[in-house]
C-alpha cells in the first residue's frame, strides 16, 4: 500500500546520507527515482549533484521535458548540456555526466603530472585500443573521478546521488575497489582503491537503493542481487523502492460490488451494451493487475523484509515527484 509518510521518511533519510547509489533493472525508473531524490533534498537545503555515469543523458531528458516546464505548459524549457563538471538545474541542485574518456584523461593525468601530456597520450591509437580492451578500464576510471568528485576538498555539496546503471553492470563496477586490493599487494593502484572502499563504502554516509517494478523479472532481479550487493559487496544498503504501484482503487467493498455485477450478469446471461461491456473489461484488467502488484510486493516483503520495502506510484505521475513542496511542507 502506498504511504505518503513513508516516502517522505525514506527520502529524508537517503537525503541525510554523502552518497547515494542507484541500481535495478533497466526500465524501472532510475533516474526518475534519482531526480526525485535530488529535488527533494535541494528543498530542504541539500546541495546536492545528481551523477551519470558514461554519457546515458537520462536527467538531461527529464529536466528537458514538457512536465517540467511550469511557465509555459506544454513546451519544454532549456537545459545547460551536463557534461564532465557539474552544472546547476535548479537552486542547490547539479547535475554531472563522468564521460569515461575524460576520466581517463584525469586518471592519467595523475601519475604524468599533466592533463596536457595526459590527452596526447590517449589519443594515441595504440594506446587507445589497449585501454579499450582493458577489461574494466572504463569503470576504474569512472569510479576514481567519482572519489575526486566526492573527495575534492574544494566541493561544498551535500549529497551525491549516483545514477548508476542495471544491478549486474552496477555490481561489477562497484566490487572493482575490493578486487584491486585483494589482487594486488601494493602501489598507487592499491591504495586509491583502498581509499575508494572507505569513501563508497562507509556505513555512516552511504546507501545503495534498488529500484523495482511490480513485475516479475524484475522482482526476480532485485532478489537476486539485493544479497549479492549487501553480502559480497559489504555495502550499506536503503530501501527497496517498488516503482509504478498502482493505487489501490478497490477496496474489499468494490471488489464485492464487482462481483456481484458479474454473477448477476453471468447468471441472467444479460446482453449488456457494448459501453458497459467495455467498462467491465477495464475494471477486469485494473483489478488483475493490482492483484498481480500485491502478490509481486509481497514476494519481495518477504525475501527483503516488509521494512526494507518503499511502495510508490507511477514516477511520471504529478503528485509524488513534481508537487514537492506539498511533501516537505506536510
Amino acid at each position: 500500500m502506498i504511504e505518503i509518510d513513508r516516502i517522505k521518511k525514506c527520502l529524508e533519510e537517503l537525503s541525510s546520507k554523502k552518497i547515494v547509489f542507484v541500481t535495478g533493472k533497466g526500465g524501472v525508473g532510475k533516474s526518475v527515482f534519482c531526480v526525485l531524490l535530488g529535488r527533494f533534498a535541494s528543498r530542504i537545503g541539500k546541495r546536492t549533484v545528481l551523477v551519470e555515469l558514461d554519457g546515458r543523458s537520462a536527467i538531461r531528458d527529464i529536466f528537458s521535458s514538457q512536465i517540467f516546464s511550469k511557465d509555459d505548459p506544454g513546451h519544454s524549457r532549456h537545459v545547460p548540456k551536463i557534461g564532465y563538471t557539474p552544472v546547476e538545474l535548479e537552486k542547490d541542485l547539479s547535475a554531472t555526466d563522468i564521460d569515461s574518456e575524460e576520466a581517463a584523461v584525469g586518471y592519467l593525468s595523475e601519475f604524468l603530472g599533466s592533463q596536457k601530456f595526459a590527452r596526447m597520450v590517449m589519443n594515441n591509437r595504440i594506446i587507445k585500443y589497449f585501454y579499450e580492451a582493458l577489461p574494466a578500464g572504463r569503470e576504474i576510471v569512472v569510479l576514481n573521478r567519482l572519489y575526486k568528485l566526492i573527495t575534492d576538498p574544494e566541493n561544498k555539496h551535500d549529497l551525491f546521488v549516483i545514477d548508476m546503471p542495471s544491478s549486474g553492470h552496477a555490481f561489477s563496477t562497484l566490487i572493482l575497489p575490493e578486487t584491486a586490493v585483494g589482487t594486488f599487494m601494493a602501489g598507487p593502484v592499491v591504495k586509491r582503491a583502498a581509499r575508494m572502499a572507505e569513501v563508497f563504502f562507509d556505513a555512516a554516509s552511504t546507501l545503495l537503493v534498488m529500484v523495482s517494478i511490480p513485475e516479475e523479472m524484475s522482482v526476480a532481479e532485485t532478489m537476486e542481487f539485493y544479497p549479492k550487493f549487501r553480502d559480497e559487496i559489504k555495502i550499506p544498503m536503503g530501501p527497496v523502492i517498488i516503482n509504478m504501484v498502482s493505487g489501490g482503487y478497490f477496496d474489499d467493498k468494490m471488489l464485492s460490488l464487482y462481483n456481484t455485477i458479474v454473477g448477476k450478469k453471468d447468471a441472467a446471461k444479460t446482453v449488456l451494451t457494448d459501453n458497459f461491456s467495455r467498462f467491465l473489461r477495464v475494471l477486469d484488467f485494473d483489478i488483475s493487475r493490482q492483484h498481480r502488484t500485491k502478490t509481486h510486493v509481497d514476494s519481495l516483503a518477504a525475501s527483503l523484509g516488509r521494512e526494507n520495502v518503499v511502495e510508490m506510484p507511477l514516477c511520471r505521475e504529478g503528485p509524488i515527484v513534481f508537487n514537492l513542496e506539498k511533501l516537505v511542507s506536510s
